[in-house]
């Protein structure tokens, strides 16, 4: 009979092979190795899958950077992410920075305000840190996040617009940036996994 881990290894690599040629792994598929990652251990594999969105953010936050590096909210977001993953419970501070940086994000787009790959990367880092607090929603049926409420796209695909350029469907983006973004996140899927099977 295959091991969970080896079950789970073998669908890393599906998504690999189903990387399409817009350069994206397609979204059902990227849901299902959410799920398996959640499923791994009850509470720890939640960890994981929040450990996982963390990296993400952290992927683009450069991006951020170059265009804000006067504001530092992303990183004060992401410091107390960690610092409440840590220690296993909610900070209150955490929620108030996340409502104040939403309502920036939201006032930079209604004005025109933003350089849009780095408005991608800084919903990245809100998106990781509303995972902690609300939780991922693992099941949604949608096909893609073309028919998702973008308030609910995770931390992943908004680093994935922000690495690339945009979404499939903004025809903004560069698919091998958008390939190669991918092709880093499953090799940080396996990064994360392995804290579970060495355990």
């Amino acid at each position: 009979m295959i091991s969970p881990r080896s079950k789970f290894l073998n669908y890393v690599e599906l998504c690999h092979q189903s990387i399409t040629p817009d350069g994206e792994i397609p979204y059902p598929l990227r849901r299902q190795l959410l799920g398996m990652l959640n499923q791994m251990e009850r509470n720890y594999g939640q960890h994981l899958c929040l450990q996982l969105m963390v990296r993400c953010a952290e992927k683009t936050l450069n991006i951020w950077e170059a265009t804000s590096p006067d504001n530092h909210s992303p990183h004060e977001l992401l410091s107390n992410f960690r610092l409440a993953l840590s220690q296993g419970n909610e900070l209150p501070v955490l929620k108030q920075q996340a409502e104040s940086f939403h309502l920036f994000l939201d006032d930079l787009m209604g004005q025109g305000k933003w350089e849009y790959r780095a408005y991608y990367a800084g919903w990245s880092c809100l998106s990781a840190v509303w995972s902690f607090l609300y939780g991922i929603d693992l099941d949604n049926p949608q096909s893609g996040e073309i028919d998702i409420d973008p308030d609910n796209w995770d931390a992943s695909f908004y680093s994935s617009c922000a690495y690339c350029g945009g979404a499939t469907w903004e025809k903004t983006g560069n698919s091998a940036l958008r390939k190669e973004y991918w092709q880093w996140f499953l090799a940080a899927v396996l990064e994360v996994s392995a804290k579970y099977s060495s355990r």
